[in-house]
């Protein structure tokens, strides 16, 4: 039996988009799948066992998604070569991955570019941290068009993963 299919999303502190977009797609992806995926998120800053901002955890409370169990955690090797494919919420969250796990380039992705062009920096997801609750909605607001977007395609991916394991 394979293991389960792991998908990491990857920002700065961990405390804020990634936790949104781990979020989403748990409450994105399908009843029959549940038991099949581990979603999980990280940060490059490598800070442990915070949890997410309140306006993290308020924006999010807002579409009915509950993270208030989120605590952070830093990016490692063991989570990047456990995950089957690898999201950055911004440019430079990609090339750090894909310059500090160069065997794993081919599972890393902008978020943003997954499936419709060339990563660059106007795909980045901007950092709300900080700033007044606006900027927090409109990260959310954009995390939640892409996770839509993104959600078909990273089914079918497990679908295929899985498929493969019958095959056999």
């Amino acid at each position: 039996m394979r293991p389960l299919f792991q998908i990491l999303f990857v920002c700065s502190g961990n405390i804020c988009r990634s936790p949104m977009a781990e979020g989403y797609f748990r409450a994105l992806i399908p009843r029959r799948l549940k038991d099949k995926v581990r979603i999980i998120s990280a940060g490059t800053l490598g800070i442990l066992g915070r949890p997410a901002s309140l306006e993290t955890i308020e924006v999010m409370h807002e579409r009915s998604i509950d993270i208030i169990e989120h605590r952070s955690q830093g990016v490692t090797k063991n989570l990047t070569d456990k995950s089957n494919i690898i999201f950055a919420m911004a440019y430079d969250h990609y090339k750090i991955l894909r310059d500090y796990f160069p065997d794993r380039k081919k599972d890393i992705y902008l978020l943003r570019s997954f499936n419709k062009n060339k990563p660059s920096r106007q795909d980045s997801i901007p950092d709300p941290i900080g700033l007044d609750f606006e900027t927090y909605l409109h990260c959310r607001d954009t995390i939640e068009e892409e996770m839509k977007r993104i959600t078909p395609h990273i089914i079918k991916l497990i679908d295929d993963y899985y498929a493969a394991d019958k095959s056999a």
